[in-house]
């Protein structure tokens, strides 16, 4: 029993490397880290995150990433953004809270587009398919990025990403446990996946 129990956790961690992998490897060469190499694509498309932590301060990896979409509109690196992500049942609106940033930071409302059923990082992807996007710039953290890209590409969509400032907290560990595990996730729903 004991031997079996051994061999199917290795069978598992084997598994989850190899996922992690895949997806990683799927990304390479098209996340951008410097802004003066990344080019143009007409869509930049922010993927959501809460505006607040737990304790009710600003996350930094909304504002990370809101700020590196200001900056890409700023440098015509893309002509307008899609702000996706969710709604929860107490009211916060990702998708909302990204537009009231960026027009504080004086982004036009007109650049702007709100998609709030954007609750997992593949709605957030195929939302944009749907909506007649086929050239993106995606914009979120690396690790992030990589499987975004993943899907995207899955769903045969031309797209980069560009980095948005990584973030070193209190929660970095958890986050980092939980996209190792988000890519094994998106490995299992590439599977189903129905790609026009």
């Amino acid at each position: 029993m004991l031997v079996f129990l051994i061999i199917l956790i290795l069978l598992l961690a084997g598994f989850v490397a190899l996922c992690n992998f895949y997806v990683s490897y799927s990304a390479k060469g098209k996340i951008f880290h410097n802004l003066d190499k990344l080019p143009f694509y007409p869509v930049g498309l922010v993927l959501g995150t809460s505006s607040k932590r737990d304790n009710g301060e600003p996350n930094q990896y909304f504002v990370n990433r809101l700020d590196a979409a200001v900056e890409l509109l700023s440098r015509k690196k893309i002509s307008r953004v899609i702000l996706s992500g969710g709604v929860t049942i107490d009211g916060e609106n990702e998708p909302r809270d990204m537009h009231r940033y960026m027009l504080q930071k004086g982004v036009a409302e007109d650049l702007m587009e709100e998609d709030c059923s954007g609750w997992r990082t593949l709605e957030s992807i195929k939302n944009a398919k749907d909506g007649g996007v086929t050239r993106m710039t995606i914009i979120t953290q690396g690790d992030h990025a990589e499987r975004a890209l993943f899907l995207a590409q899955k769903m045969k969509m031309d797209c980069v990403a560009f980095a948005a400032q990584d973030v070193h907290n209190d929660k970095t560990l958890k986050v980092k446990l939980h996209e190792v595990l988000a890519k094994v996730k998106a490995c299992i729903d590439v599977i189903g996946l129905k790609v026009d």
